[in-house]
């Protein structure tokens, strides 16, 4: 009885708005920024290439007796990359400890000036003899959630705050 009451008096959302929209808006993104681990390392210039994420798959697999856990991330096409997928495979010291032996990476194919991973600083240099001053542009590696599909062979070169 109250069903049949509240069909009567509800009224429909207008959601044209959603139409040709497929999934939850920012979804991956959210989920991402979210996440204990990789929430601290998303940066502000990371924002808007995780919004091209459309799927995130993490798999868990036994190799050589060693747990191995591989998450891929899937793109949408963006101004970026040229890569569909990234992912990242955490190969750890054994089936049953949490120590982490290696991680192996996608190479990303970054497009011209679109690296996220590295910014240009500009600096001034003086000529000892003359005093003349020039400004030099150097490209240095910076802080980006992108930095965990590097591959690393050993506990100390996982980036830890780097």
């Amino acid at each position: 009885m109250e069903d049949e009451e509240e069909q009567k008096t509800h009224t429909p959302e207008n959601v044209s708005q959603l139409e040709g929209i497929a999934g939850i808006p920012d979804f991956w993104t959210k989920c991402i920024k979210n996440n204990k681990m990789l929430g601290q390392l998303v940066k502000e210039r990371d924002v808007e290439l995780l919004e091209k994420v459309t799927d995130l798959n993490i798999d868990e697999s036994l190799v050589e007796g060693k747990k191995v856990r591989k998450v891929t991330l899937t793109f949408a096409e963006n101004d970026y990359f040229t890569n569909e997928e990234l992912s990242v495979s955490v190969k750890y010291k054994d089936d049953n400890d949490d120590e982490v032996a290696c991680t192996i990476g996608t190479e990303i194919h970054w497009k011209d000036g679109k690296d996220v991973t590295k910014k240009k600083i500009k600096k001034k240099q003086k000529h000892k003899k003359t005093n003349e001053v020039r400004n030099i542009v150097k490209t240095v590696k910076c802080d980006s959630v992108f930095n965990v599909f590097t591959s690393a062979e050993k506990p100390e070169d996982l980036d830890e705050g780097n």
